[in-house]
């Protein structure tokens, strides 16, 4: 039986954050710090990316301040794509959402992206769900239709 060996590093202090590098599971060895804004530095350009295939503001009250922002299924079928039907399929694959979906529509592509989904603030999110589909912003709009 072979035991993975874990590399050394030139040196345990980060070249810079300063900071102390350690072993991920992977054998590598990185400085966590650095390592967790790279991430998010990435993720952003992920989301960013993504929304702006699907056009960067909300639809309903027009906010288009990426923080606020988040992407609803039209027909409220989300949690069906994400998880699975039933609870138990829920428990088996619990990545779905955030970063993970977002992957996914990039893996499938522009051009094959999902036409059921939308870009709402998380406030006409909410209204809409609270509102069966109509936001309190604009009550004349039914958020659960598509749009031409």
């Amino acid at each position: 039986m072979t035991t993975k060996k874990i590399a050394t590093p030139s040196s345990q202090i980060c070249g810079k954050c300063s900071g102390n590098k350690k072993v991920l599971p992977s054998g590598y060895w990185k400085c966590y710090r650095c390592e967790k804004i790279y991430t998010r530095k990435s993720e952003q350009k992920l989301k960013k990316m993504i929304f702006s295939w699907y056009g960067s503001v909300c639809r309903c009250c027009g906010e288009g301040n990426l923080c606020f922002l988040t992407i609803d299924h039209v027909h409220d079928d989300g949690v069906r794509e994400c998880y699975g039907k039933t609870h138990v399929q829920r428990q088996l694959n619990p990545k779905g959402t955030g970063v993970h979906f977002y992957r996914k529509i990039k893996q499938i592509g522009f051009e094959n992206r999902p036409l059921d989904l939308q870009i709402l603030c998380w406030n006409c999110q909410w209204g809409k769900r609270l509102g069966n589909g109509f936001c309190p912003h604009h009550p004349e709009v039914n958020l659960k239709e598509e749009r031409p």
